[in-house]
């Protein structure tokens, strides 16, 4: 079943190439201005919206009309580009509501990760400093994610000499010195760095300098790095910054079982939607049924055809994976919305074999039977026939 589905979604594809091709490249470009319209605007908050709103109301109207579109060759009909402008004119209101499903995903995952990270809240990674009684600066390597403002406290056994919050990067990630000065240290004093993360700001911290107050010729300097320091809640990370060098940092785990199972099954519903939603458009191109009955169909899809929603998903990475070497031209988008409407298409079969023999068991459906039609249509096509049609 699975491989005739994807003997007929490439020998499709390869019928109406040039459609093909033409549709990802538009994508593209929207998916582009996704990406780089609402930056340009970035300059007034309203145009910076209304930017957002403009780019991505117009991808998601375009790639829902392209999901019918490839219904269409999925359905053994041969579309043009008028044949795309009157399917838009009709797809524009459930791509939209398609639109809204997603950005309701994206909060609920955005959640998800929120609330997983949220579990860990403080760490602490200390230092038992061994010197002659003095002052000394402290000097803290700590990353600060733009966005988000985690918080870092000093202690010198227990005892609590400064405070700052990550808040400095305005446009990128990037990596921040604090320079803590005249703090008394003797010998044996621990000194503790206190990281309290806000978002996925885990509050890494890469090193410690400690050296002697002198503002000239300064007799003591030590660079405590992450991997000796002692830890709690913190553990250590490899990172690469902006110049993609490999630093050695501390990153605050996850605690908590509660939190951690809570964050799991927020992932695992994720994933069932994911899975699920796959089959939104074709489910409404093929079934014409509304926007809750089509959300409705796509989960009950998915837990009676488990393994199939799981192929087919898997099938989209591995589109996504050589469309890499094309550009994205070929096989492209086009070439995914084309692999689900192919699969639902045939899926679909066994609900119609269903409905007429309703004593049959769902175990054992006659594919090849089902699929027989769709074979005739497509002949005895061979990829080694289309390379060298003369030996066929």
């Amino acid at each position: 079943m699975i491989l005739f589905t994807i003997k007929k979604t490439f020998f499709d594809m390869w019928d109406n190439l040039f459609h093909v091709i033409v549709l990802n490249f538009i994508l593209l470009l929207l998916i582009a201005s996704c990406v780089y319209l609402p930056v340009l605007l970035s300059f007034n908050i309203f145009m910076f919206i209304m930017g957002i709103l403009l780019s991505f109301g117009m991808t998601f109207v375009f790639a829902g009309a392209g999901f019918l579109f490839a219904l269409e060759i999925a359905n053994n009909n041969s579309p043009g580009f008028v044949d795309f402008l009157n399917i838009m004119k009709k797809s524009w209101k459930i791509s939209l509501a398609f639109f809204i499903l997603f950005g309701l995903f994206l909060m609920l995952s955005r959640f998800s990760v929120s609330y997983y990270y949220s579990q860990a809240s403080t760490g602490t990674a200390g230092y038992v400093f061994k010197g002659e009684t003095g002052y000394y600066n402290i000097k803290v390597k700590y990353f600060d994610k733009k966005n988000y403002s985690s918080s870092y406290e000093l202690y010198i056994n227990n005892e609590k000499k400064h405070s700052w919050k990550a808040e400095i990067s305005k446009f990128s990630d990037n990596f921040w010195l604090e320079n803590i000065k005249n703090i008394r240290l003797k010998d044996n004093d621990r000194i503790i760095i206190k990281g309290v993360f806000e978002g996925r700001d885990l509050a890494i911290i890469d090193y410690i300098i400690i050296e002697d107050s002198a503002e000239l010729n300064k007799k003591y300097s030590l660079t405590v790095e992450a991997e000796d320091m002692i830890l709690d809640n913190y553990k250590i990370v490899d990172y690469k910054d902006s110049s993609n060098n490999k630093i050695v940092s501390l990153t605050l785990t996850i605690k908590g079982i509660i939190g951690l199972s809570a964050a799991t099954f927020l992932f695992i519903i994720s994933l069932i939607i994911v899975l699920s939603m796959q089959f939104f458009f074709p489910v409404y191109g093929f079934l014409n049924k509304s926007f809750y009955k089509t959300i409705k169909t796509c989960f009950i899809i998915f837990f009676d055809n488990t393994f199939f929603s799981i192929a087919m998903f898997l099938g989209i990475a591995v589109i996504f994976f050589i469309s890499v070497f094309c550009a994205y031209l070929l096989p492209g988008i086009m070439s995914i919305f084309l692999w689900l409407n192919v699969g639902m298409k045939l899926r679909l079969y066994k609900y119609d074999y269903l409905e007429i023999n309703k004593e049959a068991s769902r175990k054992n459906i006659p594919w090849e039977e089902l699929i027989a039609k769709d074979r005739e249509i497509l002949g005895r096509r061979t990829l080694k026939g289309l390379i060298f049609p003369w030996k066929d």
